[in-house]
């Protein structure tokens, strides 16, 4: 098992373009992209009015059967970079407050399939503690907690770690469903972790896999 945290590390400092999208195969029919459309719709009619006004976005990935609320004033990007048996399906990325802002709060999904490995969730929160402390140059653990996603167990840990001499705060909750681990990370200077770290746990309640 390896995590992608430097991934979120990238994306708070330098940010992505949006991932194009392609196709397989010929494009989508009319009748397909209005069906498609109508799935979206009453998903977002499911979730409307739940988690306030803030949360007006909705992500939505058929692909790998997961949706989440977002603020109004953030940008979501699909990603689907795998390496291995860990692949990067989204990050959603906070404006700039103005023109001296260098640091994009960010959040993003990466699943894990953990199916063919002999870990119990104790074992995997072990491991993924282990493996953050080993990536970075200094590791000090805030906090560690059981949490559900969606009527899953899981769990959720708040660190702060240094990399090339920058010090950062993360959050990270995941969640097993049908032996894939779903980890979501919130990367942000020590300066504004708190206020995005409401956000973030105001999404991670909006978050569901697909019926």
């Amino acid at each position: 098992m390896r995590r992608l945290l430097s991934f979120a590390i990238i994306s708070l400092l330098v940010p992505l373009p949006l991932a194009a999208r392609t196709f397989d195969g010929a494009p989508p029919s009319a009748r397909e992209i209005r069906q498609e459309a109508l799935r979206r719709d009453q998903k977002e009619s499911l979730l409307s009015g739940t988690y306030g006004a803030d949360l007006e976005n909705l992500y939505v990935n058929d692909s790998y059967g997961v949706h989440i609320r977002y603020p109004r004033d953030w940008k979501a990007q699909d990603l689907l970079e795998s390496n291995g048996k860990i692949t990067s399906i989204a990050l959603f990325l906070s404006p700039l407050s103005g023109s001296g802002d260098t640091a994009q709060e960010n959040i993003n999904l990466v699943v894990e399939d953990v199916r063919d490995e002999a870990l119990n969730p104790d074992q995997y929160e072990e491991a993924a503690i282990a493996q953050e402390q080993a990536l970075f140059d200094s590791f000090t653990l805030v906090s560690s907690n059981d949490i559900t996603l969606d009527g899953e167990a899981g769990h959720d840990i708040v660190f702060q770690a240094s990399f090339n001499e920058r010090s950062l705060m993360f959050e990270q909750a995941w969640a097993h469903h049908d032996g894939i681990v779903y980890v979501w990370t919130l990367a942000a200077p020590p300066e504004t972790f708190d206020d995005y770290s409401r956000t973030f746990r105001t999404m991670l309640g909006s978050f569901g896999f697909n019926i």
